[in-house]
């Protein structure tokens, strides 16, 4: 997808992910707090999960670092990326966004900044007609709901979400 970088928001900017955001991420994905979101823990090993990110993440265009734009730390990732979901009967495609973000950064509304921001970009930069989220994070289920998406099924232990195009346009309104 061609999404122009940085993305600012008020408190944040999201750049492209670099080899030098893998310490924090595998720190992160093996924070506790953090952990119980994400399904299946990494169990790797910081060595294993860098080659992981130069493999998949570093050139995964798709893969974007969160920075607090007053500290300059990384403060999680997010995606939006095109993907299809097994359990929707569909031959559309489609796109899934979500944001991972550091246990002590959770709960602030930087979540709230960061899928807002992907989803303006979806449906007013990358003219897409829905975009669907999949978590069993309590944080993101509330963004979600406050954003009007809807619950449509389950995918293993996680909900899905979906936006479309017009129910975007009226929550803005």
């Amino acid at each position: 997808m061609n999404i122009s970088l940085p993305i600012k928001t008020r408190r944040l900017s999201i750049r492209r992910c670099s080899l030098a955001d893998a310490e924090p991420m595998w720190k992160m994905e093996n924070d506790e707090q953090v952990k119980k979101y994400l399904g299946k823990p990494s169990g790797r090993l910081l060595e294993e999960y860098k080659k992981c990110i130069r493999e998949k993440y570093y050139d995964n265009h798709d893969i974007y670092a969160i920075i607090e734009k007053n500290s300059l730390e990384f403060i999680g990732y997010c995606s939006l990326r095109k993907k299809l979901i097994r359990e929707i009967d569909c031959t559309e495609e489609f796109c899934e966004f979500w944001c991972i973000l550091a246990g002590d950064k959770q709960g602030i509304g930087y979540g709230s900044e960061v899928i807002q921001k992907l989803i303006s970009i979806g449906f007013n930069d990358l003219n897409l007609d829905k975009l669907y989220a999949v978590t069993k994070n309590p944080w993101a289920v509330k963004i979600n709901n406050a954003l009007g998406m809807e619950k449509i099924g389950r995918s293993d232990d996680q909900d899905i979400y979906v936006l479309t195009r017009e129910q975007y346009i009226n929550y803005r309104d």
